[in-house]
């Protein structure tokens, strides 16, 4: 089934049988869905897409896959809503949002890590190289969020990132690609509580390795020097 035959099917029934298109201006719906052949199906996810449906896309992939059916053309299913989900980390981006794009990319990868087939395209490792990437911005971009209770979640997120970026220890700027790890550092801290901070420091306290580098980037800091007095404190 080509992009032109399938465009102009779609026409033809909204065209010639009103129950699948109703009437816009009187804001008639549909009386019937438009029923497709489950061979049609990925091609109608991309051209939803490509008209800016990107949840659409989602949900009806999502509903799909939870048919027996569907399991010859999961494969197609599956990569349609990842790069729907790429489309909307893309939008994310263009609106300085980097952590909704972040989290649209993590969601691509998940999906594309649902098949071995998936898994080898080359989209995949392009993902995990961009998150890679990404995830400092992302940090500092949800660190910064207000503390209310419906960004409670994705603060708690964000630190725990932090916690593990400095579990790393002194590998942190290859692995995560911070290129200035004093600044990230100060930049961090400047969003957190004092509490969180402390926190932050008891919780690894038993990797004493990552901990002594941990303290060392802190004292460069100005946000810790506010909190080092406490912190020490506690620890000792």
């Amino acid at each position: 089934m080509s992009r032109q035959d399938l465009l102009m099917d779609a026409r033809d029934k909204l065209l010639f049988e009103p129950e699948y298109a109703g009437n816009v201006r009187e804001k008639i719906p549909p009386k019937s869905s438009l029923r497709i052949p489950w061979a049609w199906l990925s091609g109608a996810l991309c051209l939803l897409q490509e008209v800016g449906e990107e949840k659409l896309v989602l949900d009806i992939g999502r509903a799909a896959l939870q048919h027996p059916d569907a399991k010859p053309y999961s494969h197609d299913v599956l990569l349609s809503m990842a790069l729907a989900e790429c489309a909307i980390a893309k939008i994310g981006f263009e609106r300085n949002k980097v952590s909704l794009g972040f989290e649209a990319l993590a969601r691509a990868r998940c999906l594309l890590s649902c098949k071995i087939s998936l898994g080898k395209m080359a989209l995949l490792s392009q993902i995990e190289e961009s998150l890679e990437e990404l995830a400092p911005a992302c940090t500092l971009e949800l660190l910064g969020m207000l503390h209310s209770p419906e960004n409670a979640e994705r603060r708690r997120g964000a630190i725990a990132a932090l916690r593990e970026l400095l579990r790393q220890g002194l590998d942190v700027e290859t692995s995560c690609r911070v290129q200035d790890w004093p600044c990230f550092l100060s930049q961090a801290l400047n969003r957190l509580m004092a509490t969180e901070i402390v926190d932050l420091i008891m919780r690894n306290l038993y990797e004493i390795y990552a901990f002594f580098f941990m303290i060392k980037l802190m004292v460069k800091s100005r946000a810790f020097k506010k909190t080092s007095k406490m912190a020490f404190k506690l620890v000792l």
